[in-house]
């Protein structure tokens, strides 16, 4: 299980609350981007971490 710090839970406390404010009808899209964003930062992080098992 990943540990989530109380720096992370918030900074995402704020991605929200910026969403939000966001006007309707870009909400969408702006929810879209973000995701992709952050599923871009995962996929990075998970193929260096392969990359270290096989550098080892």
């Amino acid at each position: 299980m990943n540990n989530i710090s109380k720096d992370q839970i918030d900074d995402a406390e704020k991605l929200c609350q910026l969403i939000q404010k966001v006007p309707d009808e870009k909400r969408q899209m702006v929810a879209a981007v973000v995701t992709a964003y952050i599923e871009g930062l995962e996929a990075g992080s998970r193929l260096a971490e392969e990359e270290r098992k096989v550098m080892k």
